[in-house]
């Protein structure tokens, strides 16, 4: 019964607060009242509850309290006293509850606490699912494979360079395999000079054995100045060896030149030096000086040479010149001073000309192989022992031309240009194929140093000459020269060795290392 008068209390404040304005009611909890339930006989079917009553009693909090057996009395306090007329209202809801009682079935209120409101679990339990995607490093653990799989690939790497390697190895052996194929190759033309290198002269030649030790001495040296910068190599790598033999090579001193060919003949024949390098041969009157002076030389061939004629880098029509065109520019009576006087085309630029002094080896060998007679020149050229000055000379003037060794070239290309010579047979440039295979004509030409036959009996002069023949390829390859072929040096080494005197022309004509191999 208590029940049921708190759920029309319940009622009547849902319905009567809020309505025309007036303010909400509110409920206040006093004290618990003891009330007396009056038991009713129960005849007939119980009248179902009013509709608002059951969904209040389903809304209501109050509703979980029917466990109390003393429950609290529940009074709408208004906050205008007028509005207390309300409480009319429950005397019939209270008639009709009074007369059926709530069945049993009307206490389903009570599930809903129950299950409803333990919902809320499932989705966290349904959280816990999610959890295996989380644990998604498990899966990542297969990649480890991969990583495993790269080792495996590292082997092949290495067993490739193994059989390649071998397999390169058998056919570079077999001749005919290899041999067309290197042919093929562009690679060839360079391999001409390969011959007279220097490594390639020290497996074939057996070197000269030197001494520990010679005794102090002094080596006096002077000539050409085509054989000065290879010369001037060996000579600093021997005192630096023997740095107890004092050696005077002409030209290396600061504001001196070496004597050239010629001069340094001049002093040789006289006595005067040990030893004398040389662009050309001696000549007959000079032998004969030297014969007068009761004086013997040893000849060695050192290397080859190409004289260069150059030009200044601007001349852009003087490709190539004739042998023939020369001679026109150079022998005693040429009238011709202009580049158009030379060949019709050419453009018109006065020529300035620059060449060796008339002492240098260089000079003689030119003139006899271009105008037909040694030193027999124009007069009007600059001419200078010293290279260097004519490399100047002809980068001043548009229209210079000069001439003097290949080598001098090699050290001057972005000042000079080089001009091919036709001697014949077409255009060719010097180079160390075109002079070694003797296609550079006619100005290629052999070097040679001359060593007093008397002053090779000295230990130190004996074991300058013998360490000069050592690395005389290396060194003359080195500034641009063209060394013999590795038989030929060992040609060189008997000569000294037997110590023969005299001149390889004597036994008539031929290239040196022709005139070497003969009996």
């Amino acid at each position: 019964m208590m029940r049921r008068m708190l759920v029309l209390i319940a009622m009547l404040a849902l319905s009567g607060c809020g309505e025309g304005g007036k303010q909400k009611p509110t409920l206040v909890f006093h004290r618990p009242v003891q009330v007396a339930e009056v038991p009713r006989p129960q005849t007939g079917p119980a009248p179902r509850a009013p509709r608002a009553a059951t969904a209040a009693a389903a809304e209501t909090p109050v509703a979980t309290a029917p466990a109390q057996p003393p429950a609290p009395q529940i009074y709408i306090v208004q906050s205008a006293p007028p509005a207390v007329t309300t409480p009319a209202a429950p005397p019939p809801p209270l008639a009709a509850a009074s007369a059926a009682p709530l069945p049993p079935p009307a206490i389903p209120p009570s599930p809903v606490p129950a299950a409803p409101v333990a919902h809320p679990p499932p989705p966290v339990v349904a959280l816990v699912p999610a959890a295996p995607p989380v644990a998604a490093p498990p899966p990542a653990v297969p990649a480890l494979p991969p990583v495993e799989m790269a080792v495996p690939q590292v082997p092949p790497v290495a067993a490739k360079p193994a059989p390649p390697v071998e397999s390169k190895v058998a056919p570079a052996e077999g001749p005919a395999v290899v041999a067309p194929k290197a042919a093929a190759t562009p690679a060839q033309p360079p391999k001409p000079a390969e011959p007279p290198t220097a490594p390639a002269a020290a497996k074939a030649l057996p070197l000269f054995s030197l001494p520990a030790s010679v005794p102090d001495g002094v080596i006096t040296i002077d000539g050409s100045s085509t054989v000065f910068p290879f010369a001037r190599i060996i000579k600093r790598e021997f005192s630096e060896r023997y740095p107890n033999v004092k050696i005077s090579l002409g030209g290396e001193e600061q504001g001196t030149m070496p004597a050239g060919s010629g001069g340094g003949f001049k002093k040789f024949t006289a006595g005067e030096t040990q030893i004398s390098n040389a662009s050309r041969f001696i000549k007959p009157k000079e032998i004969e000086k030297a014969q007068s002076n009761k004086i013997e030389f040893i000849e060695l061939p050192l290397a080859y040479d190409g004289l260069s004629v150059v030009v200044n880098p601007l001349n852009d029509w003087a490709q190539h010149l004739t042998t023939a065109e020369l001679k026109a520019m150079w022998e005693p009576e040429s009238r011709i001073s202009n580049w158009k006087d030379v060949r019709a085309g050419f453009p018109d630029v006065p020529i300035a000309f620059y060449a060796p002094g008339t002492e240098s080896g260089t000079f003689d060998y030119f003139t006899e192989e271009i105008v037909g007679k040694s030193r027999t020149c124009r007069k009007d050229f600059t001419g200078s022992e010293d290279d260097e000055i004519i490399v100047k000379g002809v980068q001043a003037h548009k229209g210079g031309i000069g001439f003097f060794g290949m080598a001098y070239f090699f050290g001057h290309k972005a000042d000079l240009k080089l001009v091919a010579i036709d001697g014949g047979h077409g255009p060719v440039l010097p180079s160390m194929e075109t002079v070694a295979n003797g296609t550079y004509i006619p100005l290629s030409r052999p070097l040679f140093m001359y060593v007093n036959a008397e002053a090779a009996k000295r230990p130190d002069v004996d074991a300058y000459v013998k360490f000069f023949i050592n690395n005389v390829a290396r060194a003359a390859r080195q500034v641009g020269y063209i060394p013999f072929a590795p038989e030929s040096y060992q040609l060189v080494r008997q000569r000294y060795e037997k110590r023969i005197v005299g001149s390889l022309q004597t036994q008539g004509t031929g290239s040196v290392e022709q005139l070497l191999k003969a009996p």
